[in-house]
């Protein structure tokens, strides 16, 4: 790994350990509250009310408290429900880093040298592409920009390489400016709407998805595929009695209910309606699909097209099927007229399954 990425990833460890969300033992667990849970969550005798822990280290001493409670385990260990409450959380393998509490000042004298060479490099293009049509005499040795010292910890100077990149494509370009980089889509904020759980109506997939939202794997139930085409929408008590009807085996169907217990106590609250809802790619249609009959061409023209889909109606026919010229018909105009000059237009309907 470079030096210059090696520092960026030591910084960005720095960073993330230096903005983790630090909370009081009572705040951490006002916080649990609030979000719906009413389990007890005693305060351990060795921390005091002041003490301000990270979110691992609080359910770390909180942890025998959910144990009887499968659901919430699973509901305070998912991330993505903890994104709801705008929490900077550190994982452990990051806080166990070699690098997470260095001192900041360490290999500054390594960072200056690296700064130092990196101007020159700037000096070196600058006075390349910066002359006339004459040539520039060879530049002499540069001296480096004067650097800041570190005296105290402070985020040091970052010379950015962007402008490095760009000089140096003006050059590679002989003097043409370099095309500006599209700009980033702009994403839609996702604003969750909570519905209560008895008047939600939501299709078969969507209420699968609110269970996949909860890691409840409902496919585990079924031998065959979960998720159906059919759109319209339904109740929680409709799709727990559709669900139901699919699964036969009598321990599947043990496990079914105590997934519909879990998922009525974590969303007792209400449910997510704009949650996205998966779908099923469109089945891959087999045979000779009809064109639109909005769609008109001259009849040697529908001959082409037809040859192209892989079907020759000049097997069906022993003369030449093209003609002088025709206007513009519709492709069931153009199979009417076809049949008319074919010997077997019997056959050739049922190789294309058309009707009569």
């Amino acid at each position: 790994m470079g030096t210059l990425v090696k520092r960026l990833e030591e910084q960005l460890k720095r960073y993330l350990l230096e903005h983790e969300t630090l909370k009081t033992w009572r705040e951490w667990a006002e916080l649990i509250r609030n979000a719906g849970c009413d389990i007890a969550l005693p305060q351990p005798e060795t921390l005091s009310d002041s003490k301000r822990l990270s979110y691992t280290d609080w359910l770390r001493h909180s942890e025998s408290a959910f144990e009887p409670y499968p659901d919430w385990s699973m509901r305070v260990t998912n991330p993505a429900w903890l994104h709801r409450f705008d929490l900077n959380l550190v994982p452990q393998v990051l806080r166990d880093s070699p690098n997470a509490n260095s001192n900041p000042l360490a290999d500054l004298g390594n960072l200056q040298v690296e700064l130092a060479r990196l101007i020159d490099q700037i000096h070196v293009v600058q006075q390349n592409i910066g002359g006339s049509s004459r040539r520039a005499p060879a530049p002499g040795p540069t001296r480096p920009m004067p650097l800041p010292e570190f005296d105290r910890p402070s985020p040091a100077p970052v010379i950015s390489t962007q402008s490095l990149e760009t000089e140096l494509l003006l050059k590679n370009s002989r003097g043409k400016p370099a095309a500006a980089p599209p700009p980033e889509p702009v994403e839609e904020a996702y604003e969750p709407e909570l519905v209560p759980l008895r008047e939600a109506y939501l299709s078969f997939n969507a209420w699968c998805a609110q269970f996949e939202e909860l890691h409840i794997h409902l496919q585990e139930l079924l031998d065959e595929p979960l998720l159906v085409r059919s759109g319209h929408t339904i109740s929680f008590r409709q799709f727990m009695h559709r669900l139901g009807r699919r699964v036969e085996d009598p321990e599947r169907q043990v496990q079914m209910e105590r997934y519909f217990k879990t998922f009525e106590r974590m969303r007792g609250q209400g449910v997510d309606v704009n949650l996205p809802e998966p779908t099923l790619p469109e089945p891959k249609k087999e045979g000779f699909e009809a064109p639109s009959d909005s769609e008109y061409r001259d009849f040697n023209s529908w001959l082409v097209w037809l040859r192209d889909q892989g079907y020759d109606p000049s097997e069906f026919a022993s003369q030449s099927l093209e003609v002088p010229s025709s206007h513009r018909i519709s492709f069931p105009q153009f199979c009417r007229r076809l049949e008319r000059r074919l010997d077997q237009p019997e056959a050739f309907r049922q190789k294309l399954n058309l009707s009569d």
